[in-house]
């Protein structure tokens, strides 16, 4: 995948309260018959690559630096 952009929402109000989280994948790769996620535990096909122990990484992410316009 050559794009993945993601947001964590949480409401608490109204009740009950209500977690989201979206990610949008793109890039040349990306099919519609393509697996973005397996089933099974978190973290599962990747101990040694576990953060916050429910997500699994290759590489770790730098934020890409944003240019301000004056």
């Amino acid at each position: 995948m050559d794009k993945v952009g993601c947001a964590f929402y949480e409401c608490e109000s109204p009740q009950p309260r209500f977690v989201s989280f979206v990610c949008k994948y793109g890039g040349s790769d990306v099919k519609p018959e393509t697996l973005l996620y397996l089933p099974g535990k978190p973290c599962q096909y990747c101990p040694e690559d576990c953060v916050s122990g429910s997500l699994c990484y290759r590489h770790k992410l730098k934020p890409k630096p944003t240019s301000k316009s004056s």
